[in-house]
């Protein structure tokens, strides 16, 4: 179920225990912690899932259109291994937490999740943040982000490049290409428990996904379909590797 990686690196009634409250653009939100993924009520993670199914362009682990025969697989895996996330058995076992930001009506307009590290009390990575569109660009992402650096001195998360300067502005420095995506890490680098993928991939929403793609495209096209996808993922890796090597030494590309 666990895989180790080394990080270079989302309320109502009694988690209303907010730890922070403020006031973005005239509209009152608050940020929670939730530690205990317990207390988390059904109706919440729902709403949680909703969000990410909503946004899962922004949270897949590499760019890809709607329209990619690949896209209901890869949605598929993102949605599960935040379902994992919130699940509270795999919860304790992976060291995971959430960050929620609701508003003056107790909804929820962004999310976070997180794990801590193996290694160290002080250090944590971050594997998804989704704000709402209709409250982004109002330092909701900041919010949840700095919710943490009371807690935590080292934070990772790996973000596409169009997004490394947000990080930046925040604090956090591009350390290096990490797949298709950028490591970003304020402090030092830690061991964090992921799920591991195998696993995730055996699990019903992604293997129905799988399924799908099989009987709609047949074995055939659609392993050939797969073996695309990890050949654009591979070129993308290494776009990604070019910007994070060009972005450090300018004069040397």
């Amino acid at each position: 179920l666990l895989n180790a990686k080394s990080e270079t690196g989302m309320v109502s009634g009694i988690l209303l225990k907010a730890n922070n409250r403020s006031e973005h653009k005239g509209a009152i939100m608050e940020v929670v912690t939730i530690k205990n993924i317990k207390e988390l009520g059904d109706s919440q993670k729902e709403e949680i899932l909703r969000m990410a199914y909503r946004y899962s362009q922004d949270l897949v682990n590499r760019p890809i259109s709607t329209t990619h025969p690949m896209f209901g697989v890869v949605r598929a895996w993102m949605l599960t291994d935040i379902q994992l996330q919130l699940d509270p058995a795999i919860s304790l076992m992976i060291n995971s937490e959430l960050v929620i930001a609701v508003n003056a009506a107790s909804t929820i307009i962004g999310f976070m999740t997180l794990t801590r590290a193996n290694d160290s009390e002080t250090a944590c990575g971050i594997n998804y943040i989704c704000v709402d569109s209709a409250h982004r660009n109002q330092g909701i992402m900041t919010a949840m982000i700095s919710s943490l650096k009371h807690r935590f001195t080292d934070i990772a998360l790996s973000c596409f490049p169009t997004l490394v300067e947000a990080y930046e502005k925040i604090g956090f420095v591009m350390c290096e290409a990490q797949g298709a995506q950028v490591a970003m890490r304020i402090g030092g680098s830690y061991n964090m428990n992921v799920i591991d993928p195998n696993f995730l991939n055996r699990q019903s929403a992604v293997s129905q996904e799988a399924q799908r793609l099989i009987s709609e495209l047949g074995g055939d096209r659609a392993v050939a379909i797969n073996d695309e996808y990890d050949a654009e993922t591979k070129r993308i890796s290494q776009e990604v590797a070019y910007f994070v090597e060009q972005r450090k030494n300018p004069l040397s590309i």
